[in-house]
């Protein structure tokens, strides 16, 4: 499957089981991405929090090789306002009694943020040791609900992985009484009970632990339901959440709990799950009748791609094509929506359909009165373009984004040097990489060539 929209997102992180020692292509682009990082932090543009995403993302990385002189560099290189953020990265990390001494240097007087900051490093830390029962007791000392969500997240899904029922239980626990925990003070950035219930189910489905991520969704389900007045946020949550996983019934109790037109886009995702989970007849029928053009193909896209993994190529291909005309109906998100359609196709491995889709979409975007936000396009068309093995037209496509749109080349750049690595190119994405002048595009073109090392050092 394809990767790309983790690298149209912001930085992924990392984990192997041991260090990759013998790599030294990987090494070299992590220095090299080093250097740009430090150039990009000493420029210190308006980067909206980019440079600090990819601090962690490079740390992450570095401590793959066990490249640990590299991540003191950067200590004293950064900035000291990024420099902060990795302050503790190298203290000690092996036995309990490292981070039983880390957390009692954690004292009263820390600033509540960087003592936070430090305990999720911790908690992080003793997770990857499987020290998960010492993780757990960890992330309850974060002070911060959001933060302290994140950190359990992880911490149960780990437990899980590794068959930890004792711990699984606790963490699964301390994140229901999280969800649970009364909002005194309205705070738009703290999330409702159904989106943290949520946000966790979806992480144990991902991770393939669907029976405990269903009993997540039966805990959500009597959370949100058996409220006199659930609040929309949560409603609205636990619905898509339902989605996810197919349940139509409990999605239609949800609607029908909520005010006329309060839910339209769970209402959308409900008429193209209903689809999508037809028959092929019935669930064209059912997809023809959407009247938003992107959610009707996203439908057609959805029975096309059953089609072909129940061995209906024709079907199939038919069935795609009603998906790029209903897409093409859009005034305003044509192209965009048909490379949605190239990268649903990809991902069913459906290659030479993608590569139909993609120059239908790329006809539709030259078009005068086409398209929206055409920086963004041609960002996500580089993307596709790699991934089909087109690397020429890849950096092409890259080179119509304005240089100032920086957002949009950095990611063009890291998924070319991505897919272009992952096909054994790696020497040619470091020269090419080498000679990028912006080290915004610079790192994130580096950090694609080595997330595409790791990732085949994980198959």
């Amino acid at each position: 499957m394809v990767v790309i929209r983790g690298l149209i997102v912001a930085a992924v992180s990392v984990a192997v089981s041991a260090p990759i020692g013998s790599d030294q292509e990987l090494r070299n682009a992590l220095v090299a991405a080093r250097d740009a990082v430090i150039e990009m932090a000493v420029q210190d543009h308006d980067w909206n929090g980019a440079i600090s995403l990819k601090v962690r993302e490079l740390v992450d990385l570095l401590f793959v090789v066990d490249d640990r002189s590299s991540i003191a560099y950067l200590q004293r290189h950064l900035p000291q306002t990024y420099a902060d953020g990795i302050r503790h990265v190298l203290e000690a990390a092996s036995t309990p009694a490292d981070f039983a001494a880390r957390i009692a240097a954690l004292d009263s007087s820390t600033e509540l943020h960087d003592r936070d900051q430090a305990l999720e490093l911790i908690a992080r830390q003793q997770s990857e040791r499987s020290l998960l029962g010492d993780a757990l007791t960890t992330a309850m000392r974060i002070a911060q609900p959001e933060q302290r969500f994140y950190a359990l997240q992880k911490i149960a899904v780990d437990c899980y992985r590794q068959n930890r029922n004792v711990e699984a239980e606790r963490a699964t626990s301390a994140i229901i009484d999280l969800a649970l925990e009364p909002r005194t003070v309205p705070d738009y950035r703290l999330l409702s009970m159904a989106q943290v219930l949520g946000g966790f189910a979806s992480s144990l489905r991902q991770a393939g632990k669907v029976d405990a991520a269903r009993n997540v969704l039966a805990q959500m389900r009597f959370f949100v339901l058996s409220s006199d007045t659930p609040r929309l946020a949560d409603l609205e949550a636990f619905g898509h959440v339902a989605l996810e996983f197919g349940e139509l019934e409990m999605v239609t109790d949800v609607l029908q709990r909520s005010p006329d037109g309060a839910l339209n886009s769970l209402q959308e995702a409900f008429d193209v799950k209903r689809a999508e989970l037809a028959d092929a007849d019935n669930g064209r029928r059912l997809a023809m009748s959407i009247a938003d053009a992107r959610e009707r193909s996203r439908a057609l896209a959805g029975i096309a791609r059953r089609q072909l993994a129940d061995g209906d190529p024709n079907g199939a291909a038919e069935t795609y094509q009603l998906a790029r005309d209903a897409a093409s109906q859009s005034t305003e998100y044509a192209a965009a929506y048909m490379l949605d359609i190239a990268v649903a196709q990809i991902d069913a491995d459906d290659r030479d359909g993608a590569r139909l889709t993609l120059e239908q979409a790329f006809a539709t975007h030259e078009k005068p009165s086409c398209c929206g936000d055409q920086e963004r396009d041609w960002s996500y068309f580089a993307s596709v373009f790699a991934s089909l093995g087109d690397f020429d037209r890849a950096r092409e496509v890259a080179a119509r984004i304005g240089a100032d749109q920086h957002h949009a080349r950095q990611h063009a750049f890291r998924g070319i040097a991505y897919h272009e690595t992952e096909a054994g190119n790696g020497m040619r994405v470091m020269s090419w990489a080498r000679g990028l002048k912006d080290p915004d595009e610079r790192s994130s073109a580096f950090l694609g060539l080595a997330h595409a090392i790791v990732d085949q050092h994980k198959k």
